[in-house]
């Protein structure tokens, strides 16, 4: 494994700094990668921004807000956490959480912390979560898909903030029969019986993922000139963040297994025009069942086998015919 260690607090150049490695500079072993950042609001590829945040509260505080290009919900973070990534080539063509988040439950095991997976992926402790995690793939300059995993670790992150600088779908809270945000999540250094500083924490974690084994790869000045590039194209520009939302004549919202589904839809003579589907999920290829749709009868049948041409869990853990069930109810 090799470490790429990310300098500064601007989550834009350290998202931009796992889309460099996984795309354009593929090294010989997986790369892990661990950063710190300001107070941030990172957003799912699949939501709606502006249904996901305080916006107030965010401009009031001078939040960074960025999206990112993993499905999943809004993750916050700030200086008292730590965010980690692995990327790794290969040909899985699935979503695995367990395979990248099993190193992080034993490293954490292994500083005193009893921490274990739940759902399909959050790291919890005493029943409280204290990490979220979200994979994307891209095509590799080398050929071949390159998986990105990353993921949360709240390890002394000012919690009263979670909740105020969130706008959380009640659902998650009354399905769950609990009272708050804040009950929800929890800090690491709580859980350890003597709780090392953040920054020697995060050393510490970096040793055991890498089994104490310390290969660094440091940045060159022309790779930093790039990825700061990559940042202001992926990360900073306003029209990716907040989008565009359509103009749409039904909104048929689900909650399955694998998340929250919404499906915007434009129907025009009993057939879909346009559909954009969002949520906190996470996906495959959803542009191709969006494509898949257009032009589809929006009846039951015609859209389960305009689906059933696609392969089968292109939303996580969502089926077919249970979306097709979604677009038309």
């Amino acid at each position: 494994m090799i470490y790429v260690k990310t300098p500064g607090k601007d989550p834009a150049l350290h998202l931009a700094t796992e889309y460099y490695f996984a795309a354009e500079q593929p090294l010989k072993d997986t790369v892990l990668v661990l950063w710190s950042t300001s107070p941030t609001l990172v957003v799912g590829k699949f939501q709606n921004t502006l249904e996901e945040i305080n916006e107030e509260y965010v401009k009031e505080h001078g939040l960074y807000v960025v999206r990112r290009l993993s499905g999943g919900g809004t993750m916050y973070m700030d200086e008292g956490g730590w965010q980690f990534a692995f990327i790794k080539g290969g040909e899985a063509r699935h979503i695995d959480f367990k395979e990248y988040i099993t190193p992080v439950v034993f490293a954490l095991r292994a500083m005193g912390a009893d921490a274990y997976m739940s759902g399909r992926n959050d790291l919890m402790l005493d029943g409280r979560k204290f990490s979220g995690n979200s994979q994307y793939k891209v095509k590799g300059k080398k050929g071949g898909e390159v998986t990105v995993h990353h993921g949360t670790l709240l390890y002394n992150t000012d919690l009263s903030r979670v909740a105020a600088a969130t706008t959380v779908d009640p659902y998650k809270i009354t399905s769950k029969s609990i009272k708050s945000v804040r009950e929800r999540v929890t800090n690491i250094s709580e859980h350890l019986p003597d709780p090392p500083s953040h920054d020697e924490f995060g050393r510490l974690l970096v040793e055991a993922l890498m089994h104490h084994k310390h290969v660094e790869y440091h940045l060159s000045d022309q790779e930093k000139a790039r990825i700061e590039q990559i940042a202001n194209e992926l990360f900073r520009d306003p029209a990716r963040l907040y989008g565009k939302n359509p103009a749409c004549t039904l909104k048929n919202t689900g909650r399955f297994e694998g998340g929250k589904v919404e499906a915007l839809l434009d129907i025009k003579g009993g057939v879909i025009t346009s559909c954009r589907l969002q949520g906190d999920f996470f996906g495959a290829d959803v542009e191709a069942i969006e494509e898949a749709l257009r032009g589809c009868a929006h009846r039951y049948e015609a859209v389960l086998a305009a689906l059933q041409t696609l392969p089968e869990g292109l939303i996580f853990k969502v089926k077919n015919q249970e979306l097709a069930e979604l677009i038309c109810k």
